[in-house]
């Protein structure tokens, strides 16, 4: 750990760290703050102002973050941003996993790239391979706004664009939508589905 000032707590194995703080964990995993408290007996580190985690090709950005440095498991509850190659994502709440590159989010979720805008109140999401997990009720709208994807389950590749969806599954395009679908759906050539039932 370093700082520009530290108290340490021998009787309860606590330190609290102040200015500049900056832990690293591992080879790539880099956590910032303006200070920390960090529990030596549960491995637990509070950071607090100007949060900054950088691990891998991610970084995320939030006001409040505890992580766990035994599980290298960090959770944020006051808002968040994630900011990887191709994707920006804010949510109120998140769990970032970092040994398996998973986030879970949660509550005013927005995935935004350059081809389209995720809204969704649950979110799970793979930083290595960029691809966004469904779990709830969920839209995708193309930045050309020609079409809105919703499901209830499924995953979408950000990479790709390809998206295989489960439940619920609406495709609207300008004045036509579609009905249930339950479909394996590329959007290269914009928005389009393998199903028929157009109204």
């Amino acid at each position: 750990m370093f700082c520009d000032s530290a108290y340490s707590y021998r009787d309860s194995n606590m330190v609290d760290a102040f200015g500049n703080v900056h832990i690293v964990q591992g080879d790539t995993l880099n956590l910032y703050g303006n200070k920390i408290n960090y529990s030596g007996d549960n491995k637990l580190a509070k950071v607090r102002g100007n949060v900054k985690l950088v691990d891998k090709s991610i970084t995320l950005t939030t006001e409040a973050l505890d992580f766990d440095l035994a599980s290298n498991i960090g959770y944020y509850t006051t808002g968040g941003k994630i900011v990887d190659t191709a994707n920006v994502l804010t949510s109120i709440t998140g769990k970032y996993y970092s040994n398996d590159n998973l986030f879970f989010f949660k509550d005013s979720v927005v995935l935004t790239n350059k081809d389209f805008v995720l809204r969704a109140d649950t979110l799970k999401y793979n930083s290595q391979t960029e691809r966004a997990f469904i779990v709830g009720p969920t839209t995708i709208t193309g930045t050309n706004k020609d079409g809105v994807l919703y499901s209830e389950n499924g995953w979408y590749d950000t990479r790709t664009n390809i998206s295989e969806l489960y439940k619920a599954s609406k495709l609207q395009i300008k004045t036509r939508s579609s009905k249930e679908i339950h479909c394996f759906m590329t959007e290269r050539q914009g928005m389009g589905a393998e199903s028929t039932g157009f109204y």
